[in-house]
């Protein structure tokens, strides 16, 4: 069983492995195959790669084995951003190769700690992400799928030309 950030039991970035997953679309889409908590699978994959570009769901801090969110924000932001780094490697792209985050956060009062859990994470990871800064907007909603759902993160990346690496 794995553990995150913070401690906490169960939790991993849950993929099932790429070869039963990975699927063929039309005109040359491929799809990143599905997203599993607590043993169901969701009603949403993990993304696609299409024209060298790997596109990917919103990226959620959902504990695999409850389909809970993780609790805090700082441990919700390390978990999706966990996420996005298993999803662009699954998708044959590295962190490096980001052009566009989009950060969707719940509560104002937490920006600050959001910033320091996501600029912490960045240092370790990919530092010329948070150096560059050139690729991101943060935007406040509402709420998420789950009440305790404080961040999701949608990502775009550059995977090349031939998108089937």
């Amino acid at each position: 069983m794995g553990r995150d950030r913070a401690g906490g039991a169960g939790v991993r970035c849950g993929h099932v492995p790429v070869s039963d997953t990975v699927t063929e679309g039309a005109r040359g889409k491929r799809g990143l195959g599905k997203v599993v908590h607590a043993g169901r699978e969701m009603v949403w994959g993990k993304g696609a790669v299409a024209g060298g570009l790997v596109f990917l769901s919103g990226a959620e801090a959902r504990r695999d084995d409850t389909d809970e969110p993780a609790e805090g924000i700082a441990a919700q932001t390390e978990l999706a951003l966990e996420r996005i780094k298993a999803r662009l490697e699954e998708a044959g792209a590295r962190l490096e190769d980001v052009v566009k985050l989009v950060w969707y956060l719940t509560d104002r009062d937490l920006e600050d700690e959001f910033y320091a859990a996501r600029d912490g994470w960045l240092g370790r990871n990919a530092p010329s992400l948070l150096e560059e800064r050139s690729y991101a907007s943060t935007l406040l909603i509402v709420g998420l799928a789950k009440p305790d759902m404080l961040v999701e993160i949608d990502c775009i990346a550059y995977v090349g030309v031939d998108s089937r690496r």
